[in-house]
């Protein structure tokens, strides 16, 4: 049950029909574990922080939240995250793999051959920290609310983020 300080802090996301309370309930016991260096990483850290959502990482908030602390974006963290979902380079199920321009992402339940030919089909071109940091966070959320595809490869091109269709491994095709 969330308290009348959580409901005034996160007032704007259990606005939303997708989030709910039930889904900030959520957030704030799914946590994320946040590795690498990727593009926008650090902005995706500040986001799922500002929004509820338990973090580990090294990776300190940057760009317009730099000079923040992961405990002044969210207060209501746990001490210690059960680790719900990884973010970074590594590739497993129930992850968010970015590489350069690309957000490849899996629910827990998705097969890691899946996830292993997915990554690298991005579309070369100029991306944005800001732009792949929000895509970041915004899927992070929804695979934590239960609310994405099992399999999804975004692409950030020109700074507007595009769905590319999921290349599946042979034992799925």
């Amino acid at each position: 049950m969330l308290r009348e300080d959580q409901i005034q802090r996160y007032g704007r996301q259990i606005l939303l029909r997708e989030v709910g309370g039930r889904g900030q309930q959520k957030l704030l016991e799914r946590g994320v574990h946040v590795t690498g260096d990727g593009p926008g990483l650090a902005e995706a850290v500040a986001y799922l922080a500002a929004g509820g959502s338990p973090i580990t990482t090294s990776i300190p908030p940057s760009g317009f939240l730099a000079g923040t602390t992961l405990d002044a974006l969210n207060p209501d963290a746990e001490a210690s995250v059960p680790r719900f979902l990884t973010i970074g380079a590594r590739v497993e199920a129930g992850a968010v793999v970015v590489v350069t321009d690309t957000v490849v992402f899996a629910a827990a339940q998705t097969c890691r051959e899946c996830v292993r030919a997915n990554v690298g089909q991005g579309v070369p071109g100029p991306h944005d920290r800001v732009t792949m940091g929000s895509l970041v966070a915004l899927v992070a959320q929804r695979l934590c609310l239960d609310q994405a595809e099992p399999l999804g490869v975004l692409s950030v091109v020109d700074g507007v983020p595009r769905a590319l269709e999921p290349v599946l491994c042979p034992a799925h095709r």
